[in-house]
């Protein structure tokens, strides 16, 4: 995400099995600019981003 130019930062969550790794990006101007970054992550190697 770095390389595409997005400001991240990373966590860990407690999942069922075990820790998950969590990755977020941002923050974003509006929600347009939250809008094309989702796609844009979605269409290069983040199918499950998701906005929170």
């Amino acid at each position: 995400m770095a390389a595409r130019g997005y400001s991240v930062g990373q966590g860990r969550v407690k999942g069922d099995a075990s820790p998950l790794r969590l990755i977020m990006a941002g923050p974003f101007a509006d929600r347009r600019a939250l809008i094309v970054a989702l796609n844009d992550l979605r269409r290069n190697g983040y199918p499950g981003a998701v906005a929170r």
